[in-house]
């Protein structure tokens, strides 16, 4: 492989043919509020314009950590995800259940929980809403 500095800059950007993101797995459950979804892993995905190898890398994170390890360093430069869709690898990067890339810390105050009518219908009808 291509020495990470040499992959993309602003003279050779990457070139993606595919990018987005979905839920995986989870399950209803009845709660006091309604029906909500639990157990579900965030997963984002980028294809490259020349792929090059038949499989896909999935990157799950560990040790309590997201998605967002891959994505980027702390001083700034592009991470791993990047690296391997330069090579022509497509890149799979998940949040484990429970894990987020806004995750929950108590420190912010109380969290909201929104039942799936709440969420489908501010997300996916909001001509339904009833706020």
């Amino acid at each position: 492989m291509t020495a990470p500095d040499r992959l993309f800059d602003e003279k050779r950007p990457l070139e993606i043919a595919d990018q987005g993101c979905f839920f995986a797995g989870g399950r209803y459950v009845e709660t006091g509020g309604g029906r909500s979804m639990l157990g579900q892993m965030y997963v984002q995905y980028q294809v490259p314009a020349k792929r090059r190898h038949p499989y896909p890398l999935v990157m799950i994170h560990g040790g309590g950590q997201t998605a967002v390890n891959f994505l980027g360093t702390p001083d700034g430069r592009r991470g791993w995800a990047d690296y391997f869709l330069a090579n022509g690898f497509s890149v799979y990067v998940v949040d484990q259940p429970g894990r987020g890339r806004s995750g929950y810390y108590k420190g912010y105050g109380k969290s909201a929980h929104r039942n799936r009518d709440a969420i489908s219908g501010r997300f996916s009808a909001p001509e339904n809403r009833n706020e």
